[in-house]
């Protein structure tokens, strides 16, 4: 099983950021910054790679934006992003990277104002989508697993 690529784009469908997947280990490293009289690797976006692929895989919205690192604190900056850019998330997995005719799952999850909401962490709305067919949170979950685990 191999992830192909990661695609999120805006909700007119405009790219934001599109990741190819090599076969084999994908070493996430964060360009060192130096803009501070330390070089630094954070704030690069290395935890928010990992964040959209679980998001991908049957993740919460709110884990983007509510850090169990940070006691819970809201992170003001990428729940505005969300709220500016709707973003939907593609995530590609492959069972043979060889083999253009392999099987494949295309997940695809998309974000939408919840007008229902009566808190930050209810603000937004999933519509899930399996192989460009939307499909209910119980179904996609089960799918998934049935696809990655075999049942």
């Amino acid at each position: 099983m191999y992830l192909k690529y990661l695609s999120i784009k805006d909700s007119d469908g405009f790219p934001i950021r599109h990741i190819d997947f090599k076969k084999g280990a994908n070493i996430i490293k964060g360009k060192e910054s130096t803009t501070s009289i330390k070089t630094q690797t954070n704030s690069l976006g290395k935890t928010t790679l990992l964040r959209c692929i679980d998001f991908c895989l049957c993740g919460k919205w709110n884990n983007f934006i509510f850090d169990r690192e940070l006691k819970a604190n809201k992170n003001q900056t990428v729940f505005d992003f969300f709220i500016q850019s709707l973003p939907s998330f593609e995530l590609l997995i492959i069972k043979n990277f060889d083999d253009l005719n392999s099987d494949n799952l295309k997940i695809k999850r998309k974000l939408s104002v919840n007008l229902k909401s009566k808190t930050d962490k209810s603000y937004f709305s999933v519509t899930n989508y399996l192989n460009d067919k939307e499909i209910s949170e119980q179904d996609f979950t089960y799918e998934i697993k049935k696809f990655l685990f075999g049942f």
